[in-house]
């Protein structure tokens, strides 16, 4: 069986938080490249490498807010 098959992610969703940059930014590559929908959130997208796409044209890039939860 060849890597490809292994990893074929076709019709599966991958929800990627932190991809911005680094090993979050590689992990939505990598799923996009293997044919999963990939969700790709950060805080800041615009300034990342993120910003420039990913591989799969069905993924999208999102920006998160993150704030505190009122008691």
């Amino acid at each position: 069986m060849t890597a490809s098959r292994m990893f074929d992610l076709k019709g599966k969703v991958a929800l990627v938080t932190s991809a911005r940059c680094g090993i979050g930014l590689a992990m939505a590559e990598a799923l996009a490249r293997a044919g999963a929908d990939v969700i790709a959130v950060s805080v800041q997208i615009e300034s990342g490498r993120l910003s420039k796409g990913l591989p799969n044209s069905r993924s999208q890039l999102s920006r998160v807010e993150v704030r505190p939860v009122q008691a």
